[in-house]
């Protein structure tokens, strides 16, 4: 595998670094109750190695430990797509520990609470979008922009329902593997109990409009700034 198709994401995995690096120390102001969040951060980072790596398979020859390798490392990385996104919902935990008062908002100490987990959710959809965008134009450049962008819209809307049953059925990415059969099951009583199934779509709905926005909004800043320029190794 050649190392050096990855030199033109330097400056993207520098970047993206160093707002996580900012975000933890931020967050690590606001107390021993948020220090789930350096797990959730960590796991939200899984998807763009994933990606990468994917990529890097294309440099090896033999045809069929390719294909199973990139099986893998594919399902590894949707299985942890999700936990990108994720970081989003962590804007409900700026008014856990807060008390709410009329002027609340006037306070600085209330400023100092949102600003670092507004940091948070900013950054799971940047890693969303870095990893996501990866793969996107890999799948474009070999089978089409069309096939590409459904690719990306599937794999959204799959990130939306895998952040519902993160954050309201309290499911973990390794549980796909551990209690499959757990899964089964209550996804089938889901799906039966209107009211639950309702509200489902409706949330999944929301989040796949949000992720899509900020991963299109992602995408035009990518291309708009790749124009004129040559196009990555790994791309091409």
């Amino acid at each position: 595998m050649n190392l050096n198709r990855l030199l033109p994401w330097v400056p993207l995995l520098t970047l993206l670094s160093l707002v996580t690096a900012a975000c933890l120390l931020l967050s690590s102001r606001l107390g021993e109750a948020y220090d789930f969040l350096r797990w959730d951060v960590t796991l939200a980072w899984i998807p763009v190695p994933m990606a990468l790596l994917f990529m890097l398979l294309d440099g090896l020859k033999a045809r069929w430990v390719r294909r199973l390798l990139r099986a893998l490392v594919a399902a590894v990385w949707l299985a942890f797509f999700p936990n990108s996104a994720y970081l989003v919902t962590e804007l409900l935990h700026a008014f856990r520990f807060f008390e709410m008062q009329p002027g609340f908002w006037t306070g600085i100490d209330y400023w100092y609470r949102v600003m670092p987990i507004f940091g948070v959710a900013c950054l799971g959809l940047a890693l969303s979008a870095s990893s996501l965008y990866l793969l996107h134009r890999w799948t474009s450049a070999r089978l089409g922009a069309l096939t590409g962008w459904f690719f990306a819209a599937a794999a959204l809307a799959l990130a939306s329902f895998g952040v519902y049953i993160g954050r309201i059925l309290r499911w973990n990415s390794w549980d796909l593997a551990a209690r499959p059969q757990m899964i089964v099951t209550e996804l089938a009583a889901l799906y039966q109990d209107t009211s639950r199934w309702s509200h489902a779509v409706s949330f999944v709905e929301l989040f796949f409009a949000v992720l899509f926005l900020s991963y299109g909004i992602f995408y035009t800043a990518i291309v708009l700034g790749a124009k004129g320029s040559p196009a990555p190794a790994s791309l091409q």
